[in-house]
């Protein structure tokens, strides 16, 4: 069987690949100790492995460079749009001493609420709610839940 058409070796990062190219010669050479194997026969099995390993770097460079693309760059979130969710949180487990009891609401009393600050913020954007938080963080905080809610209603309506 050609060496080069063989595709289903496993690897994991470029130093492994060349680790792996690397213990390939070393047993083409031990090989060719033990039973005397022509140099030419030699020389296409370590270009048919070298081959290999090239074709397997490029994929997963490829795999690597789309992985990339998929995910989250989570530095574009400026930060004080975070602080502002997690004080408007803060806030509500203060409130309700239970933490975290967005996760048990409904998602149209967070629909309403969000409504409700934007407006708010629509008539006054510097005006605080009760909380002492702007109206404009109660609205990220709302999006933030909404988000999390719908993902998770999502989910159970595919499990049925």
């Amino acid at each position: 069987m050609d060496i080069a058409r063989k595709k289903n070796v496993p690897m994991s990062a470029s130093a492994t690949i060349k680790d792996r190219l690397r213990k390939a010669h070393i047993v083409v050479k031990f090989i060719t100790k033990i039973f005397y194997v022509n140099k030419k026969r030699i020389d296409r099995m370590e270009k048919e492995l070298g081959e290999l390993f090239e074709t397997e770097d490029i994929e997963i460079k490829d795999m690597a460079r789309e992985n990339k693309r998929k995910k989250a760059k989570l530095s574009l979130v400026p930060s004080s749009v975070l602080y502002a969710i997690a004080k408007v949180l803060n806030y509500g487990n203060q409130k309700y001493k239970v933490e975290n009891s967005w996760k048990h609401g409904d998602i149209k009393h967070y629909r309403d609420a969000m409504y409700r600050h934007w407006l708010a913020y629509i008539d006054n954007p510097s005006g605080l709610d009760e909380s002492g938080c702007t109206h404009l963080e109660h609205v990220a905080a709302n999006v933030a839940i909404l988000v999390e809610l719908e993902k998770r209603d999502k989910k159970y309506e595919e499990k049925q």
